[in-house]
């Protein structure tokens, strides 16, 4: 049950970014629809879960140590190879996007200097990556439930104190299939990572035949979270539209304490995010490069701080969209292998 418990940990940490916690990712791929929204959550949660349930499986079964070797089992050598270095760049890129976050979380969240951000970011990361997939494992198993806990107990604040009448505002767009794709484009780029830090995850996988329950789970979690804050979006898409931080701004006038929870879930989230892609890094790099562990993690979170000051949003957002259309082969792959072999 443990080793279940840490996938769903790392599943769900490795997605729930910065660009989630704060609303900012819900808001532009789901709420923008309208009413519709709701069914676009529902969809990419199943994707999650369908997707994640069965590349644990597949790990397990056929004891892949590597997101090149899991690429290369699904789609063959070429693509394999194509989507193994898609996936390498994708992990690094949001990796470093995470010092911008913490450092951005530091200055407009709490006023501080940024730097302060970057530097316990980096620790963090370095100590957590010494101890391999075990470490990661439990500290993402320990800050996932904490996310979805604040997020909830947040967004139940939202709820019962704020005077709105439900499903009367956030109809911005109507449209019958662009939030299906909206859904699935979201869906797919998490993938992209989400398998990458599952397979560096093996040695937790190999320990249980049930581990893929985890992956299960954890796309249950996703969903669960999306639906909660996806509501409270719609509602409030008066005040939360053309916002860096939506759901900050519709606490804007809340109790102290909802705050700092919902900061909590800030600083958890680009936690989380920065530990699953960062260490899905370390793992491919020491095993092909055979570099120590350690030392690489030293280096790799050490080089993050240059980017404190950097604007990331602008650039991954430009990404999103085609990693997105990448993830969705990944995806289509993923669901053959597994009908054609169980």
């Amino acid at each position: 049950m443990v080793e279940i418990l840490k996938i769903a940990g790392i599943y769900m940490g490795i997605i729930i970014g910065a660009g989630f916690a704060s609303g900012q990712e819900i808001l532009s791929f789901f709420t923008v629809y309208g009413e519709k929204w709701i069914f676009g959550m529902v969809f990419s949660g199943l994707i999650f879960s369908i997707v994640g349930g069965a590349t644990v499986k597949i790990i397990y079964d056929n004891n892949i140590k590597s997101s090149e070797i899991f690429f290369t089992k699904i789609s063959g050598r070429f693509f394999g190879k194509v989507f193994d270095l898609i996936s390498a760049v994708f992990t690094v890129v949001l990796f470093m996007a995470m010092y911008s976050a913490s450092g951005g979380f530091m200055e407009e969240g709490l006023g501080l200097c940024r730097i302060y951000g970057s530097i316990i970011l980096f620790i963090l990361c370095f100590i957590v990556f010494c101890f391999g997939s075990s470490g990661v494992g439990v500290v993402n198993g320990i800050l996932s439930p904490i996310i979805l806990f604040l997020s909830i107990i947040v967004c139940i604040y939202i709820f019962i104190s704020k005077d709105k009448m439900v499903f009367m505002y956030g109809i911005m767009e109507n449209s019958d299939y662009k939030w299906l794709f909206s859904a699935l484009v979201y869906s797919s780029y998490n993938i992209i990572t989400g398998i990458a830090s599952l397979t560096s995850s093996n040695d937790i996988i190999m320990k249980n035949e049930k581990t893929f329950f985890g992956g299960i789970l954890g796309g249950m979690g996703m969903g669960v979270i999306g639906i909660f804050t996806g509501a409270v979006l719609f509602i409030y898409s008066d005040i939360a539209s053309g916002v860096e931080l939506p759901l900050l701004s519709i606490l804007k006038n809340s109790e102290n304490y909802i705050k700092a929870m919902y900061f909590v879930v800030i600083w958890c989230a680009i936690i989380s995010t920065a530990l699953g892609n960062g260490y899905a890094f370390v793992e491919r790099m020491s095993n092909k490069l055979s570099i120590n562990r350690c030392v690489l993690s030293f280096f790799l979170s050490l080089f993050g701080i240059i980017f404190t000051y950097a604007d990331f949003s602008v650039v991954v957002g430009s990404l999103y969209s085609y990693f997105g259309v990448i993830g969705i082969f990944m995806i289509i792959f993923v669901i053959i292998y597994t009908l054609k072999n169980y």
